[in-house]
């Protein structure tokens, strides 16, 4: 599975590293990331090359379809939608995440998901909006939830196997002022995704 932003890698490295375990309030022995995962090796692939006497590069390419333009729209007046990420399959199947409010003109950020299914003509027709991750009933991500990063994988937290990993942000505050960052992981790429930290 491909990811279009490499330097989610470089975020979620820093985030499981042991050094920050801490301050996000999960045990480094309890959550582990593999050395090597799809994502990283998509990541190497893309390292340009050149020949001996050639001013050329080669690299890896990610085809886009022609027709360009907003994807999909939310089906209330009021509904926003921002920051994506998109995870793309082998098949040519895009899991795209991104934040979004569940009521008409009530700012609370929530982390949703589309699953977009590639057409003959190379556009993708995007099924129905499902709500991954919501803010919790209390603590440090009770207002807001957004900014998804989401990277397919192996991990293993407290003695269960996850195939997607998600790094997000969260806060207290309706105006942003105290953002933090959390992991959650999934079975599924559609979810539920479950909190790192959470029992």
């Amino acid at each position: 599975m491909k990811a279009f932003r490499w330097w989610t890698v470089l975020i979620l490295v820093v985030l499981a590293s042991p050094a920050s375990a801490g301050t996000h309030r999960f045990a480094a022995s309890a959550f582990t990331v593999p050395v090597a995962t799809p994502v990283l090796a998509a990541a190497k692939s893309k390292k340009k090359t050149h020949k001996r006497g050639s001013s050329k590069a080669k690299t890896s390419k990610v085809e886009m379809p022609s027709a360009s333009g907003e994807q999909f729209a939310p089906k209330l007046e009021g509904v926003y939608n921002y920051c994506p990420c998109v995870l793309q399959e082998e098949d040519g199947t895009r899991w795209i995440y991104y934040c979004t409010n569940t009521q008409s003109r009530v700012v609370v950020d929530h982390v949703a998901c589309r699953k977009g299914t590639r057409q003959d003509d190379g556009t993708y027709e995007w099924g129905d909006e499902t709500v991954v991750l919501a803010p919790s009933k209390s603590g440090w991500d009770s207002m807001h939830v957004c900014d998804p990063s989401v990277i397919a994988g192996k991990f293993t937290y407290k003695g269960q196997k996850y195939g997607y990993l998600m790094a997000y942000l969260g806060c207290t505050s309706k105006d942003n002022q105290e953002n933090k960052l959390g992991l959650a992981v999934a079975e599924k790429p559609e979810g539920p995704f479950l909190r790192v930290g959470e029992t």
